[in-house]
């Protein structure tokens, strides 16, 4: 079963989806974080946003993961950045990031497998109309 919750930022949309996910036993995939994730990465490796082939190759060769201890940690290739990506760097450049194309259909497309026969609670803004 997959539940979507979808809302504009500030709405309460990661409370909601953490309390409904615990209560239900569900995994929790906050949609945004991911997001967040992709943009460290390309920020980190100081890629420039008009280099499409190297973002395509960030987009393949990076793994998101949700892991304990409530499955609400993002794990980028192995490491914890959680907290990392609510940096004020982070948000200044997420937006930007999530509008490339290349990077909205390989995350969309990506959140799907995640939720493949699978219990879930997917989270985030246009989670419930892309």
């Amino acid at each position: 079963m997959i539940i979507a919750i979808d809302g504009p930022a500030g709405s309460g949309k990661t409370t909601t989806a953490r309390k409904v996910a615990l209560s239900l036993g569900f995994i929790h995939i906050n949609t945004g974080a991911m997001y967040r994730g992709i943009t460290l990465k390309i920020m980190r490796e100081k890629v420039d946003l008009d280099d499409a082939p190297a973002i395509e190759k960030i987009l393949n060769n990076t793994r998101l993961e949700f892991l304990e201890p409530n499955l609400d940690r993002l794990y980028m290739d192995g490491e914890d950045i959680s907290e990392e990506i609510t940096s004020s760097k982070v948000t200044e450049n997420v937006s930007q990031i999530s509008c490339i194309a290349l990077v909205r259909l390989k995350l969309v497309d990506y959140q799907r497998k995640m939720a493949q026969n699978k219990n879930v609670v997917l989270e985030g803004r246009d989670i419930g109309t892309v």
